[in-house]
């Protein structure tokens, strides 16, 4: 495995990018097994990056996706906070 584990930062946006989706668990599942990993901790910068952008690719709809808003003018405070808390993750 290349040299230099994967930063803190890294391993806590991998963490944050796959809970509460077992679409993105699986894939970081597959990936560790396809680099021979045993967990996060075992994967190189460049490896971590490249599971990061991976993970992104499978992005999931925004919130303003999912609830069909046209402008964040229509959104409640619930659902401003909501993804004032997303973009700050």
């Amino acid at each position: 495995m290349p040299s230099g584990k994967l930063t803190r930062s890294q391993k806590n946006f991998i963490e944050k990018l796959s809970e509460n989706s077992p679409k993105r668990m699986e894939e970081v599942q597959h990936f560790l097994v396809e680099k021979g990993a045993g967990s996060l901790d075992e994967l190189s910068v460049p490896d971590a990056s490249a599971l990061i952008e991976k993970l992104k690719s499978q992005s999931e709809p925004s919130g303003i996706a999912k609830m069909k808003k046209k402008s964040l003018d229509d959104l409640t405070s619930r659902e401003a906070s909501n993804l004032i808390e997303r973009l700050k993750s």
